[in-house]
């Protein structure tokens, strides 16, 4: 196959270079988009072949990849669950610190703490026996809200090894119980009324920005209250 195409090569030079061959069979350019139709004035020429069209090209349209999708392709295979949030390790956490906390001589004794966190649901001996099982070693897994009622009764301390665990360090906020949303407006208003009126001459005193400050201590809570409760305050 090789041979015959340089045959056909050889061939095709032969006919170009003839001068009596040149004329009547010229040899096809090599390059079709290098070769233009003539162009002439006015109609074309009798039996001439209309110039073929060149095929144009397709427009491609730039389509912006959205970042989430970005983002979704560069995000690295979902991470294995770590042995320190299993479901052991976490009732062994709960348990090492319920231990600790609740006890006879500990921080608050079981009749206490089941006082204190009882929903009214059943009878409060059988949620002190619900509270006890979380310290045993087959106990059940700790459901939310009841995690939730416990660490807000047992010291600030207790909720810290939880926060730890998973690298956060808390503090005890400081709340006002029956805050409401029109007594904080109130209290802002008023913080800023007394904001804008020390600051009317231009200079702040040490007497004015104490007092400023005091009472933005004393709002702390109630913005804390407001925004701790969400969409449960009314």
């Amino acid at each position: 196959m090789f041979q015959q195409f340089c045959q056909g090569g050889a061939a095709v030079a032969c006919r170009v270079h003839t001068p009596e061959v040149a004329g009547s069979n010229p040899a096809p350019a090599t390059n079709p988009r290098s070769v233009s139709p003539p162009r002439h004035s006015g109609q074309a020429r009798r039996g001439s072949l209309p110039p073929t069209p060149r095929p144009r090209r397709a427009a491609y349209r730039y389509h912006p990849v959205p970042w989430s999708m970005r983002c979704r392709a560069a995000a690295p295979h979902p991470m294995e669950m770590t042995p320190e949030f299993s479901n052991e390790a976490v009732k062994a956490l709960v348990r090492d610190i319920l231990r600790h906390f609740v006890g006879h001589g500990r921080a608050i004794s079981w009749a206490a703490l089941a006082d204190s966190t009882w929903n009214g649901d059943g009878h409060v001996d059988t949620w002190e026996r619900r509270l006890r099982s979380y310290v045993e070693a087959d106990g059940p897994m700790m459901p939310l809200d009841t995690a939730m009622r416990i660490f807000s009764a047992l010291p600030p301390s207790a909720f810290q090894r939880i926060a730890r665990r998973m690298g956060f360090v808390t503090a005890p906020l400081r709340v006002e119980l029956g805050t409401t949303v029109r007594h904080a407006v109130a209290a802002c208003a008023r913080f800023a009324a007394n904001g804008a009126e020390a600051l009317q001459d231009g200079h702040l005193s040490h007497v004015k920005l104490a007092s400023l400050s005091h009472d933005a201590f004393e709002l702390g809570p109630i913005i804390n209250s407001i925004a701790g409760s969400g969409s449960a305050l009314r």
